[in-house]
């Protein structure tokens, strides 16, 4: 859990950089915050990058990961099923829009 004095950092950005396609193949991210269509090996653009948005708002409010498991697979079947639970106490005091943000 993320507490007042707690200092958030967003690292991982190793892999950014421009591009002039609107869809790309390549599996490469953090498993935890990728997306459905970059698990899956489809062709992804600008949905997943909000997708992982998503999920690093989730972090921030309730400071733990949305999809979550011991292996990579077991993370990658998680976000396949795109459930998203918010029964954490944290999220108690988030908002229905904070909630419909994520």
């Amino acid at each position: 859990m993320i507490t007042e004095t707690d200092v958030v950092k967003l690292i991982d950005f190793g892999l950014s950089k421009v591009i002039k396609r609107s869809n790309l193949h390549q599996i490469a991210g953090t498993p935890f915050y990728m997306a459905p269509e970059v698990v899956n090996g489809d062709s992804y653009g600008f949905k997943a990058d909000m997708w992982s948005i998503g999920v690093l708002l989730y972090v921030m409010m309730s400071g733990y990961l949305p999809f979550n498991g011991k292996t990579t697979e077991k993370v990658f079947e998680r976000i396949r099923t795109g459930k998203v639970n918010f029964d954490h106490v944290e999220f108690n005091s988030v908002s229905a829009e904070g909630k419909e943000l994520i």
